[in-house]
């Protein structure tokens, strides 16, 4: 990986879609439990989407509403969420219509969040954003991916990274 490179006398830039100048640390994922809707295989669990290795989730279905939601031990002040879906050798089963919310509030329901707040929509599969509202003080206790679109075939998510302070 790098920034630049001369092929045949041109200059072009070489910035992997998913490298960001700030990106000084590594994402935390504090422990959590996944609830999701989606229709998983036999051999694929949830919580490989949170992983911090190199496993992922396969769904090989999904429609509007489906969801895959990490839902944190404690709530945390989130400042970063970052979302892969696809494969990362060919970018084949991403969620291409799809968006992140965050919760806040978890009174009376275990594995979910009484509301969210959109944090933002997948683009060609991916979401990296900062957490603006973590400098207000609350505290996350939800991160959910929600599908808006029924893909046509499957998908892989293969990362949810979170960080948190």
């Amino acid at each position: 990986m790098g920034n630049y490179s001369f092929f045949e006398g041109k200059f072009n830039s070489l910035k992997d879609k998913e490298f960001e100048e700030d990106d000084i640390s590594s994402p935390n994922n504090p422990a959590a439990s996944i609830y999701t809707s989606l229709k998983a295989t036999n051999d694929s669990v949830p919580m490989n989407a949170y992983s911090l290795n190199k496993n992922f989730f396969y769904a090989k279905s999904a429609e509007v509403g489906s969801h895959l939601t990490v839902v944190l031990d404690s709530p945390a002040e989130v400042f970063r969420v970052q979302v892969l879906t696809g494969s990362d050798l060919k970018g084949e089963n991403q969620l291409k219509e799809g968006q992140i919310e965050l919760g806040y509030a978890s009174t009376n329901q275990i594995n979910d969040c009484d509301d969210y707040i959109l944090l933002g929509l997948l683009v060609n599969g991916i979401l990296n954003k900062q957490v603006l509202s973590n400098k207000s003080g609350k505290k996350v206790k939800c991160v959910r991916l929600l599908v808006t679109a029924t893909p046509s075939s499957g998908i892989i998510v293969r990362h949810i990274n979170i960080w948190v302070n």
